[in-house]
């Protein structure tokens, strides 16, 4: 197994707000900016802050709604975005299974007594 080195996260997504909403896209694909907000409790200025990052590095587009009154906005998983959040998450996995916190050895199912 290759060694996990914090460094080598992605430093875009390796924040609390970003992986909240990128974790929304990943299953719904596209969201309203509202329903996002709603969904993760950021207010509407932090959670368009983090968009921002988010879109710069090429991981959402932000869509104009057709036929909004009020200028509604849609945020959508691009492939890259969704390629990059995977991989994170399959790191932070790999680094979550090499835990090994205090009485771990006890709890495994192939630890002798």
């Amino acid at each position: 197994m290759d060694e996990i080195r914090p460094e080598a996260f992605n430093q875009v997504l390796h924040s609390a707000p970003r992986i909240t909403i990128m974790s929304r896209l990943a299953i719904h694909r596209s969201i309203r900016f509202d329903a996002l907000q709603k969904s993760t409790t950021l207010t509407a200025g932090i959670l368009a802050a983090q968009l921002r990052v988010l879109e710069e590095s090429g991981y959402v587009t932000l869509e104009s709604l057709p036929n909004s009154v009020s200028r509604q906005r849609a945020v959508k998983i691009t492939p890259r975005g969704d390629e990059e959040f995977r991989s994170h998450v399959g790191q932070m996995m790999r680094l979550f299974g090499t835990f090994q916190g205090p009485g771990s050895a006890a709890r495994s199912p192939t630890s002798k007594k």
